[in-house]
């Protein structure tokens, strides 16, 4: 079955009057499957993997300041973004001008391959 993040999003944003943060929290926490996400509110920059790690997803730091999220580290380097980490599998991050927050931990499940990786494995792109 699949989900869209974006009406479950919605529905944890009015369900007691959630602040964004909660809200993207409660949604990431809900979703299953495969799925890495980045969503720009009016509240900041979020980035999400889901709980498997089955899709991949990292971060650089933008040369000028900011930060820029990519399926892969080559993509950060074809664009002259130094990779600064990967996004565990779980973990929600804020992206702000004081640095990344971590506001849902990584998750401790187990950890699964999405094809792309399956068909490289060795072969990583950094």
């Amino acid at each position: 079955v699949q989900t869209c993040a974006l009406p479950i999003f919605w529905l944890s944003l009015q369900d007691g009057g959630a602040s964004a943060h909660e809200a993207l929290a409660q949604t990431v926490r809900r979703l299953d499957g495969a799925f890495a996400l980045v969503l720009l509110t009016a509240d900041g920059l979020f980035a999400a993997r889901d709980s498997h790690g089955a899709c991949p997803l990292c971060v650089g730091g933008l040369p000028g300041g900011g930060y820029a999220f990519a399926s892969e580290s080559c993509a950060l380097d074809g664009s002259g973004t130094p990779f600064l980490r990967d996004i565990a599998p779980g973990e929600l991050v804020e992206a702000g001008d004081d640095g990344l927050h971590t506001l849902l931990p990584p998750s401790l499940r187990s950890r699964a391959l999405c094809r792309s990786e399956e068909r490289r494995v060795g072969k990583e792109c950094r």
